[in-house]
Protein backbone atom coordinates (compact mmCIF):
# COMPACT_ATOMS: atom_id res chain seq x y z
CA UNK A 1 0.00 0.00 0.00
CA UNK A 2 0.92 3.53 -0.61
CA UNK A 3 3.00 4.85 2.28
CA UNK A 4 2.78 2.06 4.05
CA UNK A 5 -0.62 2.58 5.54
CA UNK A 6 -3.53 0.42 5.91
CA UNK A 7 -7.33 1.21 5.19
CA UNK A 8 -7.75 1.54 9.12
CA UNK A 9 -5.07 1.58 12.07
CA UNK A 10 -3.77 -1.63 13.20
CA UNK A 11 -1.90 -0.69 16.55
CA UNK A 12 -3.02 -3.82 19.13
CA UNK A 13 -2.25 -1.88 21.98
CA UNK A 14 -4.87 0.62 20.97
CA UNK A 15 -8.00 1.32 23.13
CA UNK A 16 -10.02 0.01 20.69
CA UNK A 17 -8.29 -3.29 20.64
CA UNK A 18 -7.82 -3.78 24.50
CA UNK A 19 -11.43 -2.80 24.37
CA UNK A 20 -12.54 -5.98 22.24
CA UNK A 21 -10.47 -8.31 23.85
CA UNK A 22 -12.16 -7.95 26.97
CA UNK A 23 -15.65 -8.00 25.15
CA UNK A 24 -14.56 -10.97 23.54
CA UNK A 25 -12.03 -13.48 25.04
CA UNK A 26 -10.02 -15.72 22.61
CA UNK A 27 -10.38 -18.60 24.71
CA UNK A 28 -13.91 -19.95 24.64
CA UNK A 29 -16.33 -18.74 27.38
CA UNK A 30 -17.33 -20.53 30.58
CA UNK A 31 -20.55 -21.79 29.41
CA UNK A 32 -23.71 -21.02 31.91
CA UNK A 33 -26.90 -23.26 33.06
CA UNK A 34 -29.41 -22.70 31.10
CA UNK A 35 -32.82 -23.93 30.78
CA UNK A 36 -32.43 -27.42 28.51
CA UNK A 37 -35.39 -27.14 26.28
CA UNK A 38 -36.44 -29.79 23.89
CA UNK A 39 -34.09 -31.06 21.27
CA UNK A 40 -30.94 -30.04 24.19
CA UNK A 41 -28.74 -32.39 25.57
CA UNK A 42 -27.38 -31.48 28.89
CA UNK A 43 -24.09 -33.48 27.92
CA UNK A 44 -23.34 -31.15 25.06
CA UNK A 45 -24.07 -34.38 22.86
CA UNK A 46 -24.76 -33.74 19.44
CA UNK A 47 -28.51 -32.89 18.26
CA UNK A 48 -30.58 -31.97 15.51
CA UNK A 49 -31.72 -28.22 14.83
CA UNK A 50 -34.46 -26.46 13.51
CA UNK A 51 -36.70 -29.72 13.41
CA UNK A 52 -37.69 -31.02 10.16
CA UNK A 53 -37.96 -29.51 6.30
CA UNK A 54 -41.81 -29.82 6.59
CA UNK A 55 -41.67 -27.44 9.91
CA UNK A 56 -39.38 -24.54 8.28
CA UNK A 57 -40.74 -21.54 7.05
CA UNK A 58 -38.26 -19.69 5.07
CA UNK A 59 -38.56 -16.30 3.63
CA UNK A 60 -36.11 -13.90 1.24
CA UNK A 61 -34.60 -10.96 3.13
CA UNK A 62 -34.73 -7.74 1.23
CA UNK A 63 -32.09 -5.35 0.29
CA UNK A 64 -30.63 -3.34 3.27
CA UNK A 65 -28.64 -0.28 3.42
CA UNK A 66 -24.91 -2.25 3.50
CA UNK A 67 -26.01 -4.91 0.73
CA UNK A 68 -26.82 -1.33 -1.41
CA UNK A 69 -23.83 0.04 -0.82
CA UNK A 70 -21.88 -3.27 -0.89
CA UNK A 71 -23.07 -4.09 -4.74
CA UNK A 72 -22.55 -0.14 -5.40
CA UNK A 73 -19.10 -0.99 -4.90
CA UNK A 74 -18.34 -4.15 -7.10
CA UNK A 75 -18.11 -2.14 -9.88
CA UNK A 76 -20.88 -4.40 -11.38
CA UNK A 77 -23.28 -1.00 -12.06
CA UNK A 78 -22.45 1.52 -14.38
CA UNK A 79 -23.70 4.65 -11.52
CA UNK A 80 -24.17 6.90 -14.23
CA UNK A 81 -27.83 7.32 -13.46
CA UNK A 82 -29.31 5.04 -10.53
CA UNK A 83 -32.31 5.99 -8.42
CA UNK A 84 -31.92 6.65 -4.47
CA UNK A 85 -33.25 3.74 -2.47
CA UNK A 86 -35.68 4.35 0.23
CA UNK A 87 -33.26 3.68 3.01
CA UNK A 88 -30.05 6.33 1.65
CA UNK A 89 -30.75 9.86 3.07
CA UNK A 90 -31.49 12.29 0.14
CA UNK A 91 -28.95 14.98 1.43
CA UNK A 92 -27.41 15.38 -1.54
CA UNK A 93 -24.40 14.22 -0.62
CA UNK A 94 -23.38 10.52 -0.85
CA UNK A 95 -20.07 9.35 0.58
CA UNK A 96 -19.07 6.85 -2.12
CA UNK A 97 -18.49 3.30 -0.36
CA UNK A 98 -14.69 1.50 -0.47
CA UNK A 99 -13.96 -0.62 -3.71
CA UNK A 100 -14.77 -4.07 -3.51
CA UNK A 101 -11.56 -5.61 -3.95
CA UNK A 102 -9.40 -2.47 -2.45
CA UNK A 103 -6.45 -4.14 -0.82
CA UNK A 104 -5.62 -5.94 -4.42
CA UNK A 105 -6.34 -2.34 -5.97
CA UNK A 106 -3.65 -0.38 -3.63
CA UNK A 107 -1.07 -2.68 -4.75
CA UNK A 108 -1.08 -0.88 -8.01
CA UNK A 109 -1.70 2.05 -6.75
CA UNK A 110 1.22 2.78 -4.92
CA UNK A 111 3.21 1.87 -8.32
CA UNK A 112 1.61 5.27 -10.28
CA UNK A 113 1.66 6.90 -7.73
CA UNK A 114 5.14 7.37 -7.60
CA UNK A 115 5.87 7.27 -11.43
CA UNK A 116 8.41 10.20 -12.13
CA UNK A 117 6.55 11.11 -15.35
CA UNK A 118 4.37 13.42 -13.42
CA UNK A 119 7.12 15.48 -12.82
CA UNK A 120 7.23 16.52 -16.58
CA UNK A 121 4.12 18.21 -17.21
CA UNK A 122 4.85 18.62 -20.86
CA UNK A 123 3.97 14.76 -21.55
CA UNK A 124 0.00 15.11 -20.78
CA UNK A 125 -0.79 19.24 -21.33
CA UNK A 126 -1.25 18.61 -24.88
CA UNK A 127 -3.70 15.55 -24.20
CA UNK A 128 -5.23 17.59 -21.81
CA UNK A 129 -5.89 20.71 -24.40
CA UNK A 130 -6.88 18.47 -26.99
CA UNK A 131 -9.65 17.28 -24.92
CA UNK A 132 -10.68 20.84 -23.36
CA UNK A 133 -10.89 21.98 -27.17
CA UNK A 134 -12.64 18.44 -28.07
CA UNK A 135 -15.45 18.30 -25.30
CA UNK A 136 -16.07 22.41 -25.00
CA UNK A 137 -15.08 22.16 -21.20
CA UNK A 138 -13.66 23.91 -18.86
CA UNK A 139 -12.06 21.28 -16.42
CA UNK A 140 -10.00 18.24 -17.06
CA UNK A 141 -8.22 15.96 -14.81
CA UNK A 142 -5.92 12.81 -14.46
CA UNK A 143 -6.59 11.49 -10.93
CA UNK A 144 -4.61 8.93 -9.23
CA UNK A 145 -6.75 7.32 -6.34
CA UNK A 146 -5.64 5.76 -2.41
CA UNK A 147 -7.14 4.56 0.56
CA UNK A 148 -8.13 7.88 1.79
CA UNK A 149 -7.06 10.24 -1.28
CA UNK A 150 -7.72 11.47 -4.34
CA UNK A 151 -4.50 12.66 -6.22
CA UNK A 152 -5.00 15.11 -9.14
CA UNK A 153 -1.81 14.88 -11.25
CA UNK A 154 -2.53 17.19 -14.07
CA UNK A 155 -5.63 19.37 -13.63
CA UNK A 156 -7.35 22.11 -14.83
CA UNK A 157 -10.21 24.49 -12.90
CA UNK A 158 -9.69 22.45 -9.82
CA UNK A 159 -7.43 24.48 -8.85
CA UNK A 160 -5.95 21.83 -5.74
CA UNK A 161 -4.19 18.88 -6.20
CA UNK A 162 -5.23 16.70 -3.57
CA UNK A 163 -8.86 15.93 -1.96
CA UNK A 164 -10.47 13.62 0.89
CA UNK A 165 -11.18 10.61 -1.33
CA UNK A 166 -15.68 10.68 -0.17
CA UNK A 167 -15.51 14.02 -1.52
CA UNK A 168 -14.43 13.89 -5.05
CA UNK A 169 -16.74 12.60 -7.81
CA UNK A 170 -13.49 10.60 -9.24
CA UNK A 171 -14.12 7.99 -6.14
CA UNK A 172 -17.70 7.15 -7.74
CA UNK A 173 -16.38 6.65 -10.78
CA UNK A 174 -13.90 4.12 -9.52
CA UNK A 175 -16.56 2.01 -8.66
CA UNK A 176 -18.80 2.33 -12.05
CA UNK A 177 -18.64 0.40 -15.16
CA UNK A 178 -16.98 0.94 -18.02
CA UNK A 179 -17.32 4.86 -17.11
CA UNK A 180 -19.43 7.33 -15.27
CA UNK A 181 -21.47 10.38 -17.12
CA UNK A 182 -23.88 12.74 -15.04
CA UNK A 183 -25.06 15.12 -17.26
CA UNK A 184 -26.12 17.73 -14.25
CA UNK A 185 -24.54 16.90 -11.03
CA UNK A 186 -26.69 19.97 -9.11
CA UNK A 187 -29.74 17.37 -10.00
CA UNK A 188 -28.59 14.23 -8.92
CA UNK A 189 -29.14 12.91 -5.53
CA UNK A 190 -25.64 11.80 -4.76
CA UNK A 191 -24.13 15.02 -5.58
CA UNK A 192 -26.13 18.25 -5.45
CA UNK A 193 -25.09 19.51 -1.77
CA UNK A 194 -21.26 17.94 -2.57
CA UNK A 195 -18.80 21.13 -2.17
CA UNK A 196 -17.66 20.67 -5.45
CA UNK A 197 -20.87 21.08 -7.13
CA UNK A 198 -23.37 23.16 -5.07
CA UNK A 199 -19.50 25.57 -3.80
CA UNK A 200 -16.80 26.76 -6.60
CA UNK A 201 -16.12 25.01 -9.09
CA UNK A 202 -19.97 24.47 -9.71
CA UNK A 203 -19.40 21.14 -11.29
CA UNK A 204 -22.63 20.38 -13.21
CA UNK A 205 -21.54 18.30 -16.02
CA UNK A 206 -18.77 15.34 -15.45
CA UNK A 207 -18.04 12.46 -17.55
CA UNK A 208 -15.23 10.54 -16.10
CA UNK A 209 -13.30 6.60 -17.01
CA UNK A 210 -11.10 4.30 -15.36
CA UNK A 211 -7.19 4.43 -15.63
CA UNK A 212 -6.78 0.69 -16.01
CA UNK A 213 -3.12 -0.58 -14.79
CA UNK A 214 -2.67 -3.49 -17.85
CA UNK A 215 -0.95 -6.12 -15.78
CA UNK A 216 -3.65 -7.14 -13.03
CA UNK A 217 -6.90 -4.55 -14.62
CA UNK A 218 -7.03 -3.12 -11.56
CA UNK A 219 -8.64 0.47 -12.02
CA UNK A 220 -5.79 3.36 -10.01
CA UNK A 221 -7.36 6.48 -10.96
CA UNK A 222 -9.63 8.05 -13.33
CA UNK A 223 -9.63 10.33 -16.51
CA UNK A 224 -12.56 12.68 -16.02
CA UNK A 225 -13.51 15.95 -18.17
CA UNK A 226 -16.61 18.46 -16.18
CA UNK A 227 -18.16 21.51 -16.74
CA UNK A 228 -19.91 24.24 -14.70
CA UNK A 229 -22.89 24.15 -17.23
CA UNK A 230 -24.86 21.06 -17.55
CA UNK A 231 -24.96 19.40 -20.61
CA UNK A 232 -28.27 17.60 -22.56
CA UNK A 233 -26.62 14.62 -23.88
CA UNK A 234 -22.98 13.21 -24.31
CA UNK A 235 -22.65 10.80 -27.03
CA UNK A 236 -21.42 7.29 -26.61
CA UNK A 237 -18.42 7.24 -29.37
CA UNK A 238 -17.03 10.61 -27.64
CA UNK A 239 -17.10 8.29 -23.95
CA UNK A 240 -14.95 5.71 -26.25
CA UNK A 241 -12.44 8.67 -27.12
CA UNK A 242 -12.09 9.17 -23.77
CA UNK A 243 -11.16 5.44 -23.49
CA UNK A 244 -8.68 5.35 -25.77
CA UNK A 245 -7.05 8.45 -24.04
CA UNK A 246 -7.07 6.85 -21.05
CA UNK A 247 -5.12 3.91 -22.27
CA UNK A 248 -2.74 6.09 -24.04
CA UNK A 249 -2.44 7.62 -20.95
CA UNK A 250 -1.80 4.19 -18.99
CA UNK A 251 0.47 3.36 -22.28
CA UNK A 252 2.81 6.84 -21.87
CA UNK A 253 3.19 5.72 -17.67
CA UNK A 254 3.92 1.93 -18.59
CA UNK A 255 7.14 3.11 -21.04
CA UNK A 256 10.40 4.17 -19.26
CA UNK A 257 10.46 7.34 -18.24
CA UNK A 258 14.21 7.96 -20.20
CA UNK A 259 12.89 6.66 -23.46
CA UNK A 260 9.57 8.85 -23.71
CA UNK A 261 11.76 11.52 -22.63
CA UNK A 262 14.31 10.82 -25.46
CA UNK A 263 11.24 10.88 -27.64
CA UNK A 264 9.68 14.34 -26.09
CA UNK A 265 12.74 16.39 -27.64
CA UNK A 266 12.91 20.52 -27.01
CA UNK A 267 11.12 21.37 -30.34
CA UNK A 268 8.19 19.04 -28.70
CA UNK A 269 8.26 20.68 -25.33
CA UNK A 270 8.12 24.28 -27.58
CA UNK A 271 5.26 22.82 -29.79
CA UNK A 272 3.57 22.03 -27.05
CA UNK A 273 3.86 25.08 -24.79
CA UNK A 274 2.65 26.96 -27.33
CA UNK A 275 -0.28 24.84 -28.26
CA UNK A 276 -1.15 24.61 -24.68
CA UNK A 277 -0.97 28.38 -24.49
CA UNK A 278 -3.31 28.76 -27.62
CA UNK A 279 -6.09 26.86 -25.67
CA UNK A 280 -5.96 28.83 -22.85
CA UNK A 281 -6.45 31.82 -25.33
CA UNK A 282 -9.35 30.55 -26.66
CA UNK A 283 -10.49 29.62 -23.25
CA UNK A 284 -10.51 33.02 -21.90
CA UNK A 285 -12.39 33.78 -25.00
CA UNK A 286 -14.76 31.01 -24.11
CA UNK A 287 -15.10 32.57 -20.44
CA UNK A 288 -15.54 36.08 -21.79
CA UNK A 289 -18.86 35.22 -23.21
CA UNK A 290 -20.23 33.22 -20.68
CA UNK A 291 -20.01 35.91 -18.09
CA UNK A 292 -17.81 38.79 -16.76
CA UNK A 293 -15.10 37.37 -14.68
CA UNK A 294 -14.88 39.42 -11.27
CA UNK A 295 -12.32 37.53 -9.96
CA UNK A 296 -8.15 37.07 -11.28
CA UNK A 297 -7.71 33.15 -10.57
CA UNK A 298 -7.08 30.26 -12.75
CA UNK A 299 -10.71 29.26 -12.25
CA UNK A 300 -13.10 32.66 -11.91
CA UNK A 301 -16.32 33.76 -10.97
CA UNK A 302 -18.64 35.26 -14.05
CA UNK A 303 -21.53 37.98 -13.71
CA UNK A 304 -24.77 36.07 -14.14
CA UNK A 305 -27.51 38.26 -13.69
CA UNK A 306 -26.87 41.06 -16.24
CA UNK A 307 -26.68 43.70 -14.63
CA UNK A 308 -22.88 44.74 -15.14
CA UNK A 309 -21.91 44.99 -11.23
CA UNK A 310 -19.48 42.03 -9.55
CA UNK A 311 -21.05 38.79 -8.81
CA UNK A 312 -21.95 39.02 -4.81
CA UNK A 313 -19.85 36.82 -3.34
CA UNK A 314 -17.14 36.75 -0.84
CA UNK A 315 -13.52 35.69 -2.44
CA UNK A 316 -12.40 34.37 0.90
CA UNK A 317 -15.46 31.84 0.67
CA UNK A 318 -14.95 30.84 -2.46
CA UNK A 319 -12.52 27.95 -1.92
CA UNK A 320 -14.02 25.94 0.66
CA UNK A 321 -11.39 23.95 3.32
CA UNK A 322 -12.57 20.77 2.34
CA UNK A 323 -9.87 19.16 5.21
CA UNK A 324 -13.10 20.70 7.89
CA UNK A 325 -15.98 19.62 5.85
CA UNK A 326 -18.67 18.95 8.23
CA UNK A 327 -19.57 15.26 6.43
CA UNK A 328 -15.65 13.90 6.93
CA UNK A 329 -16.71 11.92 9.67
CA UNK A 330 -19.85 10.64 8.87
CA UNK A 331 -19.32 6.83 8.03
CA UNK A 332 -22.41 5.91 5.75
CA UNK A 333 -22.10 2.20 6.38
CA UNK A 334 -21.28 2.59 9.93
CA UNK A 335 -24.52 3.03 12.57
CA UNK A 336 -24.33 -0.83 14.66
CA UNK A 337 -23.35 -1.67 18.05
CA UNK A 338 -19.57 -2.86 16.67
CA UNK A 339 -17.34 0.61 14.70
CA UNK A 340 -15.96 -0.46 11.18
CA UNK A 341 -12.65 0.98 12.35
CA UNK A 342 -12.46 -1.15 15.36
CA UNK A 343 -13.50 -4.37 14.17
CA UNK A 344 -11.18 -3.74 11.51
CA UNK A 345 -8.41 -3.35 13.75
CA UNK A 346 -9.32 -6.21 16.13
CA UNK A 347 -9.68 -8.60 13.32
CA UNK A 348 -7.08 -8.33 11.04
CA UNK A 349 -4.71 -8.94 14.30
CA UNK A 350 -6.28 -12.55 14.48
CA UNK A 351 -4.36 -13.57 11.50
CA UNK A 352 -5.88 -16.06 9.99
CA UNK A 353 -8.93 -17.40 8.46
CA UNK A 354 -10.77 -19.41 10.83
CA UNK A 355 -9.45 -17.71 14.09
CA UNK A 356 -10.58 -14.65 12.73
CA UNK A 357 -13.89 -16.37 11.84
CA UNK A 358 -14.12 -17.84 15.50
CA UNK A 359 -13.44 -14.54 17.02
CA UNK A 360 -15.74 -12.78 14.81
CA UNK A 361 -18.60 -15.74 15.90
CA UNK A 362 -18.49 -14.51 19.61
CA UNK A 363 -18.21 -10.86 19.00
CA UNK A 364 -21.39 -10.91 16.84
CA UNK A 365 -22.94 -13.38 19.80
CA UNK A 366 -21.60 -10.76 22.26
CA UNK A 367 -23.21 -7.56 20.98
CA UNK A 368 -26.09 -8.64 18.94
CA UNK A 369 -29.55 -10.80 19.77
CA UNK A 370 -28.08 -14.38 18.80
CA UNK A 371 -26.90 -17.49 20.69
CA UNK A 372 -25.75 -19.49 17.42
CA UNK A 373 -23.61 -18.22 14.99
CA UNK A 374 -21.45 -19.85 12.72
CA UNK A 375 -19.45 -18.91 9.11
CA UNK A 376 -19.79 -21.42 6.85
CA UNK A 377 -17.94 -21.99 2.81
CA UNK A 378 -20.20 -23.64 0.90
CA UNK A 379 -19.20 -25.07 -3.20
CA UNK A 380 -21.97 -26.24 -5.61
CA UNK A 381 -22.44 -27.94 -8.90
CA UNK A 382 -25.10 -28.26 -10.73
CA UNK A 383 -25.49 -30.80 -13.32
CA UNK A 384 -26.63 -28.85 -17.00
CA UNK A 385 -26.66 -30.42 -21.07
CA UNK A 386 -25.70 -28.70 -23.95
CA UNK A 387 -26.45 -29.53 -27.59
CA UNK A 388 -22.61 -30.70 -28.38
CA UNK A 389 -22.36 -27.60 -30.99
CA UNK A 390 -22.94 -24.87 -28.73
CA UNK A 391 -20.70 -26.23 -25.84
CA UNK A 392 -17.79 -23.89 -24.81
CA UNK A 393 -14.24 -25.03 -25.92
CA UNK A 394 -12.81 -24.02 -23.16
CA UNK A 395 -13.09 -26.66 -19.95
CA UNK A 396 -13.83 -23.87 -17.52
CA UNK A 397 -15.56 -20.73 -18.54
CA UNK A 398 -16.96 -17.90 -16.30
CA UNK A 399 -20.86 -18.49 -16.78
CA UNK A 400 -21.59 -15.02 -17.21
CA UNK A 401 -19.16 -14.44 -20.17
CA UNK A 402 -20.73 -17.96 -22.28
CA UNK A 403 -23.39 -16.01 -24.45
CA UNK A 404 -25.29 -19.33 -25.14
CA UNK A 405 -26.65 -19.84 -21.45
CA UNK A 406 -29.96 -20.23 -23.22
CA UNK A 407 -29.47 -23.17 -24.63
CA UNK A 408 -28.72 -25.22 -21.49
CA UNK A 409 -31.12 -27.51 -20.22
CA UNK A 410 -31.18 -28.69 -16.22
CA UNK A 411 -30.55 -31.90 -15.83
CA UNK A 412 -33.64 -32.48 -13.05
CA UNK A 413 -33.34 -36.18 -11.92
CA UNK A 414 -29.53 -35.65 -10.65
CA UNK A 415 -28.81 -34.01 -7.07
CA UNK A 416 -27.09 -31.51 -7.06
CA UNK A 417 -23.63 -31.63 -5.75
CA UNK A 418 -23.58 -29.48 -2.67
CA UNK A 419 -20.21 -29.20 -0.34
CA UNK A 420 -20.22 -27.10 3.27
CA UNK A 421 -17.21 -26.46 5.22
CA UNK A 422 -17.39 -24.68 9.04
CA UNK A 423 -14.55 -21.90 9.20
CA UNK A 424 -15.48 -20.75 12.55
CA UNK A 425 -18.72 -21.00 15.17
CA UNK A 426 -20.16 -19.69 18.52
CA UNK A 427 -22.94 -21.75 20.52
CA UNK A 428 -24.01 -19.77 23.86
CA UNK A 429 -25.51 -22.92 25.50
CA UNK A 430 -24.50 -26.61 25.37
CA UNK A 431 -26.57 -27.76 22.18
CA UNK A 432 -23.89 -29.50 19.94
CA UNK A 433 -25.38 -29.52 16.06
CA UNK A 434 -25.05 -32.90 14.68
CA UNK A 435 -22.96 -32.37 11.26
CA UNK A 436 -25.37 -32.77 8.81
CA UNK A 437 -27.17 -29.44 9.90
CA UNK A 438 -24.63 -27.92 8.07
CA UNK A 439 -25.74 -29.63 4.94
CA UNK A 440 -29.62 -28.85 5.45
CA UNK A 441 -31.03 -27.46 2.11
CA UNK A 442 -31.21 -23.95 3.78
CA UNK A 443 -27.85 -23.30 3.51
CA UNK A 444 -28.34 -23.92 -0.58
CA UNK A 445 -31.08 -21.80 -0.64
CA UNK A 446 -29.80 -19.12 1.25
CA UNK A 447 -26.29 -19.71 -1.37
CA UNK A 448 -28.78 -19.37 -4.25
CA UNK A 449 -30.91 -16.19 -2.61
CA UNK A 450 -29.91 -12.57 -3.67
CA UNK A 451 -29.63 -11.13 0.07
CA UNK A 452 -30.20 -13.97 1.87
CA UNK A 453 -32.86 -15.54 4.04
CA UNK A 454 -34.55 -15.49 6.81
CA UNK A 455 -35.73 -19.02 8.18
CA UNK A 456 -38.59 -19.93 11.02
CA UNK A 457 -39.62 -23.41 12.72
CA UNK A 458 -43.45 -22.86 12.53
CA UNK A 459 -44.08 -25.31 15.37
CA UNK A 460 -41.45 -23.67 17.59
CA UNK A 461 -40.27 -27.06 18.11
CA UNK A 462 -36.46 -27.53 18.29
CA UNK A 463 -33.14 -26.17 20.00
CA UNK A 464 -33.07 -22.75 17.56
CA UNK A 465 -36.38 -21.91 15.79
CA UNK A 466 -35.89 -18.76 14.51
CA UNK A 467 -32.69 -17.44 12.38
CA UNK A 468 -30.84 -15.52 9.63
CA UNK A 469 -28.73 -16.77 6.72
CA UNK A 470 -26.59 -13.79 5.00
CA UNK A 471 -24.54 -14.69 1.74
CA UNK A 472 -21.49 -11.98 1.81
CA UNK A 473 -19.55 -13.43 -0.36
CA UNK A 474 -20.10 -15.36 -4.11
CA UNK A 475 -17.41 -17.07 -6.20
CA UNK A 476 -17.59 -15.99 -9.56
CA UNK A 477 -20.00 -19.13 -11.27
CA UNK A 478 -18.23 -21.46 -13.65
CA UNK A 479 -19.35 -23.40 -16.60
CA UNK A 480 -16.98 -26.44 -16.70
CA UNK A 481 -16.93 -30.10 -19.07
CA UNK A 482 -14.55 -32.61 -18.86
CA UNK A 483 -12.38 -33.79 -21.56
CA UNK A 484 -14.04 -36.31 -23.52
CA UNK A 485 -12.44 -39.20 -22.80
CA UNK A 486 -11.09 -42.16 -26.09
CA UNK A 487 -14.51 -44.00 -25.38
CA UNK A 488 -16.75 -41.00 -26.25
CA UNK A 489 -19.49 -41.51 -28.79
CA UNK A 490 -19.32 -39.14 -31.18
CA UNK A 491 -23.23 -39.21 -31.73
CA UNK A 492 -24.23 -38.46 -28.53
CA UNK A 493 -26.20 -35.33 -29.15
CA UNK A 494 -25.55 -33.60 -25.97
CA UNK A 495 -23.04 -32.77 -23.61
CA UNK A 496 -22.94 -32.39 -19.64
CA UNK A 497 -22.34 -29.11 -18.07
CA UNK A 498 -21.29 -28.37 -14.39
CA UNK A 499 -22.44 -25.22 -13.12
CA UNK A 500 -19.81 -24.38 -10.40
CA UNK A 501 -21.05 -21.88 -7.84
CA UNK A 502 -20.96 -20.75 -3.83
CA UNK A 503 -19.42 -18.58 -1.32
CA UNK A 504 -19.15 -17.69 1.86
CA UNK A 505 -22.28 -17.08 4.46
CA UNK A 506 -22.86 -16.52 8.25
CA UNK A 507 -25.79 -17.88 10.21
CA UNK A 508 -27.21 -16.69 12.96
CA UNK A 509 -30.21 -18.41 15.28
CA UNK A 510 -32.36 -17.96 18.16
CA UNK A 511 -33.98 -20.50 20.25
CA UNK A 512 -37.53 -18.28 20.62
CA UNK A 513 -39.28 -17.18 17.46
CA UNK A 514 -40.66 -14.24 18.50
CA UNK A 515 -37.64 -11.88 17.96
CA UNK A 516 -37.98 -9.27 15.00
CA UNK A 517 -35.38 -8.90 12.91
CA UNK A 518 -35.55 -5.38 11.68
CA UNK A 519 -33.62 -3.91 8.37
CA UNK A 520 -31.08 -2.38 10.51
CA UNK A 521 -30.19 -5.01 12.39
CA UNK A 522 -29.73 -7.33 9.00
CA UNK A 523 -27.84 -4.52 7.50
CA UNK A 524 -25.21 -4.20 10.25
CA UNK A 525 -24.81 -7.85 10.77
CA UNK A 526 -24.07 -8.08 6.67
CA UNK A 527 -21.44 -4.90 7.11
CA UNK A 528 -19.16 -6.51 9.75
CA UNK A 529 -19.21 -9.65 8.01
CA UNK A 530 -18.32 -7.50 4.39
CA UNK A 531 -15.35 -6.10 6.78
CA UNK A 532 -14.50 -10.49 7.81
CA UNK A 533 -14.11 -10.72 4.04
CA UNK A 534 -12.23 -7.67 3.17
CA UNK A 535 -9.31 -8.76 5.24
CA UNK A 536 -9.24 -12.12 4.54
CA UNK A 537 -11.23 -13.97 1.72
CA UNK A 538 -10.91 -10.69 -0.98
CA UNK A 539 -7.39 -10.80 -0.59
Amino acid sequence: MPNNERPYPTSQNSIANEKFKRSVPLVPPILTKKVITKGQNQNGKQVSLLGSSNDVLIKSIESTKSHFLDSYSKGQWNLSTISCPPFIDKSGFFKPPEFYNELSRLNDVGKYMKSPHWSESALFKRTIAKLKKKFYCLGVSISIIDNSKVYYKVETMLNLSVLPRFISIDSHSLLSKDYMLVLDASRDWRFYSNPLVANSPLIKFYCGVPLIAPDSNQIIGILSIFDNSSKESFAIADIEILKVVANDIMITLDTPFEEVMTKLNKNEKKNIKSSADTYYNNLNNLKNQIGRPTGATKTLVFEKDGSGSPYNQNEKLKYLNYKNYKAEEKDESSSGIISDKELWQFLISVGSLKKAATVFSKLITTNYPFEFVYILEIRTAELFQIPREYCPTEESIDYDKFELTNKMIKVNNVKDEFMTRVIGLQINNQAVPKNDFFKHNIHLKCCKSEFGIEVRNINNSSVYNHGLLLPFYKFTNKLTHKTQSKGFNSKDKMTDLYLKSGGFLIGLFNEKSDRVYDQDLISNIYNHACIYRKIYINT
